[in-house]
């Protein structure tokens, strides 16, 4: 306070208030006399002892340290994670569409994965230009649909392929919308891309894959919310060195009903065919000896009966001559025939097949039903 009270003695500030009690604090400067900045920093001290609330924000302890706000109200989900097998599923229906592409263009084709992405389906659209193929597809028996977008560059030039053409376009098209002929061609090739889409789930989830319609504009896409999030898997075409990309979305919420399969780890070997291993295990199972047993029928009798039985009594069987027998292997029931003699043997035609579905797809039916 001494330093202060030379200032107001020296006439350069005048302080108005209760300085011991809690106060209003008020000061005038007198402008004809320049204060130092010693004297300006002694002053703003003195002002801090006398009411604490004048004292600026303390610092963080932690450089770096920042409180982000956080809305409740807003609908994006918190992704956490990847989805392995999912990639993997991708990663085989690369190599299935490589083969299909090289196989339609009689040229070789370069099909390979980048990434997959979660962002907001509002996010993605912006990124996507007019115009641009844009096919909506299902996933049935999942909910809702999914869209498979192919660049303009890389559709003009499969239809310039499947024409008989080189693929290199050296002129710039105008920006418009694809021809009927031309949307024709495309929808062949994303017919081709769904059949090994299908074949690449087939190991994971049976799921039956359908076209439903084709746009150009973005703007008439519609396969989920604005803010919510979806799956985007980005691959590269590559047509004579030049990359080409084709893009799959997925909405995150059509994937709930089988995340649990797509977050649990899966062997990429699982997803492919060992033509190899298939031959040694069929080899194999041909060579399994199976115990063969026709039910002929039974009866019932008192044990007395049975006790008196002698060579030679028949026995009242429940079977009806005329009706089918039935053929157990192994003790499970797996034909039916009709008795009878061959090459002076008796014999046993098989007239039916007893199929007992061991997985019940009776979901899958009814979905596809509905469809």
């Amino acid at each position: 306070m001494r330093e202060l009270d030379s200032l107001v003695a020296s006439g350069i500030i005048k302080i108005g208030g209760h300085i011991r009690e809690r106060f209003t604090l008020s000061i005038e400067v007198n402008l004809d006399k320049i204060l130092s900045q010693d004297e300006v920093n002694l002053l703003l001290k003195e002002m801090t002892e006398l009411d604490p609330s004048l004292e600026g924000p303390e610092e963080s302890d932690q450089d770096g340290d920042e409180i982000v706000p956080y809305d409740l109200t807003h609908p994006d989900r918190v992704i956490r994670g990847r989805m392995p097998t999912l990639e993997l599923i991708h990663e085989h229906f690369a190599r299935l569409f490589r083969q299909t592409l090289t196989s339609h263009m009689r040229r070789p084709i370069g099909v390979t994965g980048r990434s997959t992405e979660f962002v907001n389906f509002k996010d993605f659209m912006k990124s996507v230009t007019y115009p641009t193929s844009l096919s909506i597809f299902r996933l049935s028996p999942l909910r809702g649909n999914a869209l498979m977008v192919m660049e303009r560059p890389l559709a003009y030039a499969f239809v310039d392929m499947l024409f008989g053409g080189s693929g290199i376009l050296d002129t710039l098209r105008p920006l418009q919308d694809f021809t009927n002929i031309e949307m024709r061609m495309i929808e062949k090739i994303v017919n081709s891309a769904l059949e090994d889409l299908q074949k690449a789930w087939l190991p994971v989830v049976p799921l039956k894959m359908r076209f439903v319609r084709m746009e150009s504009h973005p703007q008439f896409i519609h396969i989920a919310p604005p803010t919510e999030i979806v799956v985007i898997t980005t691959f590269d075409i590559e047509l004579h060195r030049t990359p080409m990309t084709l893009s799959i979305c997925m909405p995150y919420t059509m994937l709930d009903s089988i995340r649990s399969k797509l977050n649990a780890g899966y062997q990429s070997d699982q997803l492919e065919v060992n033509n190899a291993v298939v031959k040694r295990l069929t080899g194999s199972l041909l060579q399994t000896e199976a115990n063969l047993k026709i039910y002929l029928g039974s009866s019932k009798m008192s044990l007395r009966k049975f006790l008196n039985l002698k060579v030679g009594e028949h026995i009242l069987l429940d079977q009806n001559s005329e009706e089918p027998l039935e053929v157990l292997v192994d003790s499970v029931p797996k034909f039916k025939g009709t008795q009878g003699a061959y090459k002076g043997r008796r014999a046993l035609k098989l007239t039916e097949m007893i199929y007992e579905p061991r997985i019940d797809q009776s979901w899958l039916e009814e979905s596809a039903a509905d469809d």
